[in-house]
């Protein structure tokens, strides 16, 4: 059943207007608002098609223009003018716009209303048509039957609203409105000022509306995101670029009954190459921002909560033996930020200090900036300073700093409480639940879960290295040297990268032939995903510090890598044979016996076959012929327990080796005749 817009009755004139150029027919019918704004190049850009297909639709302020009444009159005489000449069949494009009025399943007093304006005569068919525009352009958007159920393909993640909610109605209310007229708009605001709660409360109040409601975190790029999305039926070993556009191509049948929120979209979207298919998207979507996105988008700024509602917050709590005033001064020394409030009135009912002494340390007491290198731009100095503050007055055990700092390292959207204790080695959730009892840590469902902005200042405050955070490294480093093709596995492969990019981010580079240890394994994780972004990343990371390391063997995986990447995104032989050379003069001549370890055996091994089957792609038989025959002899000689799993390339090479020697034989027999 076809929902009775302005895209279906745009469809309906298409087919009738047939001596009108169709690219030319939107700026005809709405000629006259875009002549007002001086916006007719831009009304240019609504092709025939991408109004057809809801890829194009007008703006809030046309859609505002035409519903008032005095503009009633300008769209009659478009329509009459530029519109309506063109027309071949007047009547029966009449009878087909009232057919999709009737099938429709609008409520009965529209239908009536439009109908009754259906035509007799010819005199009145320019009314009929302006009215349906009209109403087609201002309908307000409800769940229809289009988009098919997410639940089917998706994985669909809980969204729970926070229980200590308060206020917002003025803000929801408007949010609401502002999300009937506009499909795409960014909720902009500081960090911990609550924008994915209030997020959250609005899908609590309107998920009726909805036939899909589809909460993600961002990951680092769209296409990360979009590919993390968990489809029944991902297989584990799929790469990224086909993860996207899988998901992609499902997500492009849903229409605006679907509602999409990404949340902490902390970048420009111009900083994003794929954001442009998203927004081309036909559903809904709700981006939540730090950043500032600029005018060329719809945004919903986020102001700072009400005073009254932070005490309906401190009775929520059971806050009520503390003097008004002075809590009122409290809320007002931190802005009324909503997170720095929400963690003080915690502080109140847990630590030895008192509302005044607390009050004093906060007036008084202030933190230096000197780790700002660790912290995002986008976060306000201030509000940075009052969580830092908090953080010391909460005087956490070890214990919980420890927990504070591992899970600094965690994904934005929270980690599964088992997979967090298998990584980080911690034996009970003790200090997770006392954390979530004093709000630093969300913990419920099985998932916990740290607000980015508290997470950045962990990884400030408790400084994760390459020391403390040595035992969940390893761990992080045998996940990536595992992968394992199931379920489970599929699920993960994103968590595993995010982890690995905060690492990157966040973790002091302490001991740095561990780190590059660490690059040298999360980049063939990336590798199996083609993910170019983050192997890219991890290249230059180990450019960083490739010089620095003495271990020779991990160099030349580094050369390896570069050589990997060369041949997978700039099919370029001639680099990769370069990079390998690197490689094989960071190894030794002849490796056997019980001097060498099974992973140098293994890169030894590698590094021979690769720069056989290099030399070979660029033409150097003779070289080509040298290096895997040398990989031939590590594979007889040093492999009592089984060969490696790259064995199979090495006789895969040697067979295009001999073929192409007889090719080569063939071709010098030919020129001595």
């Amino acid at each position: 059943m076809a929902i009775f817009d302005f895209a279906e009755v745009f469809a309906v004139l298409l087919r009738y207007a047939v001596s009108l150029k169709k690219d030319e027919l939107y700026s005809k019918i709405l000629y006259s608002y875009y002549e007002f704004n001086g916006k007719l190049d831009i009304a240019a850009e609504y092709t025939a098609n991408k109004v057809r297909n809801r890829k194009k639709v007008l703006e809030r302020e046309g859609r505002q223009f035409y519903a008032e009444a005095e503009n009633y009159t300008v769209l009659y005489d478009d329509l009459n003018e530029r519109v309506l000449p063109y027309v071949s069949d007047k009547f029966g494009m009449c009878d087909e716009i009232r057919q999709l009025i009737i099938s429709d399943g609008m409520n009965e007093a529209d239908r009536d209303n439009l109908l009754k304006y259906y035509p007799n005569d010819e005199n009145e068919i320019t009314d009929f048509l302006t009215k349906v525009i009209i109403f087609s352009l201002n309908r307000p958007t409800k769940a229809g039957t289009e988009s098919p159920l997410m639940s089917e393909r998706i994985n669909i993640p809980v969204v729970q609203s926070c229980k200590y909610f308060s206020g917002r109605e003025k803000e929801l209310q408007a949010f609401s409105e502002m999300l009937e007229a506009e499909d795409k708009i960014f909720i902009y605001g500081v960090g911990g000022i609550g924008k994915s709660e209030f997020v959250k409360k609005f899908i609590k109040n309107n998920k009726s509306d909805f036939t899909n409601i589809l909460f993600i975190t961002y990951s680092d790029s769209l296409k990360n995101t979009i590919a993390g999305i968990n489809f029944k039926g991902d297989k584990s070993d799929e790469t990224l670029e086909n993860l996207y556009n899988q998901h992609m191509n499902y997500l492009r049948v849903m229409q605006n009954d679907t509602l999409i929120i990404i949340d902490s979209f902390d970048i420009v979207p111009e900083d994003d190459e794929n954001f442009d298919d998203i927004m081309e998207l036909n559903c809904k979507i709700i981006f939540t921002t730090r950043s500032h996105i600029g005018e060329d988008y719809s945004v919903f700024e986020m102001p700072n909560i009400e005073r009254q509602y932070l005490f309906e917050i401190a009775q929520k709590l059971n806050i009520t033996d503390i003097d008004k005033d002075t809590l009122d001064k409290i809320f007002e020394a931190l802005h009324n930020h909503t997170l720095a409030c929400e963690l003080i009135l915690r502080l109140l009912k847990k630590s030895a200090f008192t509302a005044d002494e607390l009050l004093n340390k906060i007036l008084n007491e202030h933190v230096g900036l000197d780790v700002s290198d660790k912290i995002r731009k986008d976060i306000s100095a201030t509000y940075y300073e009052h969580i830092h503050q908090l953080f010391r007055l909460f005087t956490l055990t070890d214990e919980q700093k420890n927990v504070m700092r591992l899970l600094s390292l965690a994904p934005v959207e929270g980690i599964d409480d088992k997979y967090f204790m298998q990584l980080s080695g911690v034996k009970n959730m003790n200090a997770i639940n006392e954390l979530d009892e004093i709000g630093l840590v969300y913990y419920g469902e099985h998932i916990i879960r740290v607000h980015p902005l508290v997470g950045e200042v962990a990884a400030a405050d408790f400084a994760p290295d390459m020391d403390n955070c040595r035992e969940f490294t390893d761990n992080l480093i045998l996940e990536c040297r595992h992968h394992l093709p199931d379920e489970e596995n599929t699920i993960r492969q994103i968590f595993v990268l995010e982890m690995c990019d905060r690492i990157v981010e966040f973790s002091a580079k302490s001991d740095t032939e561990y780190y590059f240890y660490f690059l040298i394994n999360a980049y063939p994780y990336a590798e199996i995903f083609e993910d170019e972004h983050r192997m890219r990343l991890y290249l230059n990371e180990m450019e960083k510090y490739c010089y620095e390391v003495k271990d020779r063997f991990s160099r030349a995986v580094y050369f390896m890598s570069r050589a990997s990447f060369a041949m997978l995104f700039e099919n370029d032989c001639a680099a990769a044979l370069k990079y390998t050379i690197s490689a094989q003069r960071s190894i030794p001549e002849v490796v056997g016996g019980g001097f060498y370890s099974r992973r140098e055996i293994d890169i030894c091994f590698n590094v021979n076959n690769n720069l056989g089957r290099f030399y070979l792609e660029n033409g150097n038989l003779k070289n080509s012929k040298k290096y895997l025959k040398k990989a031939l002899d590590i594979l007889k000689s040093c492999y009592r327990d089984g060969p490696p799993e790259d064995s199979m390339a090495l006789f895969i090479n040697l067979r295009k080796l001999e073929e192409a020697e007889v090719n080569n034989q063939l071709l010098l027999e030919l020129n001595r005749k």
